[in-house]
């Protein structure tokens, strides 16, 4: 019985699936708009409802380039794409905390 356990151990590390699931989602989250990329995180969604009332604005992209863009339209895209990936994040979370581990054999 141990055998087994230990093969399941090393077939599947929770912690370990749970981190490159982390790392795929947050690759995800970049967003191509206005000639520049931009990581659609909640921190950016903050900044950019700060000018929303802005015609136009410079803000740096992900790569540290300033883009002009008008607040408004990259929000509404930065958004969808940010619950897209989000909502995708959740059911995929949901299946690997459903998978069992060398625990609970």
């Amino acid at each position: 019985m141990n055998e087994i356990r230990e093969q399941a151990r090393a077939a599947y590390d929770r912690t370990l699936a749970q981190k490159n699931l982390a790392e795929r989602m947050a690759a995800r989250m970049i967003l191509a708009h206005a000639g520049g990329l931009w990581r659609c995180d909640q921190e950016f969604l903050a900044v950019l409802s700060c000018y929303l009332h802005d015609d136009e604005i410079v803000l740096l992209d992900s790569q540290g380039i300033p883009r002009k863009v008008q607040p408004l339209e990259l929000f509404k895209a930065a958004k969808a794409r940010n619950q897209e990936m989000l909502n995708e994040w959740l059911v995929a979370y949901a299946e690997l905390a459903r998978t069992r581990t060398a625990k609970d054999v």
